[in-house]
């Protein structure tokens, strides 16, 4: 048998880590230590990569509301008043809540995508098979949704009013 083999195991079930270790050092000891950190450093990796995504996005999400909260006339967030000058300070403080909680409910939005796929991966990578869970996943979503279908309208409305200034 080959000593890579009988260190890191069948060729369809070798990780990287081993297989470099092994190549390296020429030590099966080493590579059979590396082989079981192998999926440790894997999910801290993932998570180390979820949390930087994250942290990147909500800083864009977080630029991207300030550069609107200093544009008080921007398309999407104008006055609806009919005299400019009578409220613009109460507009332009209603314009500022306004952007400050679209991007809020964007960065927490943002958070629970990238945790999420954060997770999933986590799960694949731990050997579990994603087709049979995501498929029960579709199915308790569509049940859901029905269940919960006047709560999404009423949190959709809720941001377009937001949006609208309405």
């Amino acid at each position: 048998m080959d000593p890579e083999t009988a260190a890191c195991g069948p060729a369809s079930d070798q990780s990287w880590l081993c297989t470099t270790v092994f190549r390296i050092s020429h030590n099966e000891t080493a590579a059979e230590v590396a082989d079981a950190l192998a999926l440790p450093l894997r999910i801290l990796l993932i998570v180390l990569l979820a949390w930087l995504t994250i942290h990147v996005l909500r800083r864009m999400v977080s630029r991207a509301a300030n550069r609107l909260r200093d544009q008080p006339r921007s398309s999407a967030f104008r006055d609806r008043t009919t005299d400019p000058g009578v409220l613009s300070d109460v507009a332009r403080r209603r314009h500022r809540q306004r952007v400050d909680t679209l991007a809020a409910v964007l960065r927490n939005v943002v958070s629970v995508v990238v945790w999420l796929v954060a997770v999933l991966l986590i799960i694949s990578a731990l050997g579990v098979d994603l087709g049979p869970l995501l498929a029960s996943a579709g199915v308790a979503t569509v049940i859901i949704g029905f269940g919960a279908q006047q709560v999404v309208r009423d949190y959709l409305a809720g941001l377009f009013m937001l949006l609208e200034d309405q």
